[in-house]
């Protein structure tokens, strides 16, 4: 007798248990039969955990220059094999970026196209 739930209905862990309990002694399932277990209540606390420890950077911009940017990135995490690390690197390089050079490079940019 399969595990029957109503439509949209969560089966609880033990209902489950007592199920498998069953179709185990009764070995009716094959050994190569795929199964996924899915915990809500378990699934959730990890999602909290990850949205605490993950960032999002966000910022308006052309898709020219998302596509610039994303290259240069891509090329530093290539470099250093680690895409943390690479974007610390880069926060730290333009951090140090000395005061008015972007503005300087911004005015050359502008005489030259």
């Amino acid at each position: 007798m399969p595990i029957q739930a109503a439509k949209g209905r969560i089966l609880r862990w033990g209902a489950v248990k007592d199920h498998l309990r069953t179709v185990l002694a009764e070995n009716r399932i094959p050994d190569d039969e795929p199964v996924v277990l899915k915990f809500p209540r378990q699934l959730a606390k990890r999602k909290i955990v990850n949205r605490e420890k993950k960032c999002r950077v966000c910022w308006v911009t052309t898709p020219e220059n998302f596509a610039s940017f994303h290259a240069a990135r891509s090329r530093v995490i290539e470099e250093v094999g680690n895409p943390v690390i690479a974007d610390k690197l880069i926060a730290e390089f333009l951090s140090k970026a000395p005061e008015g050079m972007w503005k300087r490079m911004e005015e050359l940019g502008d005489e030259s196209g």
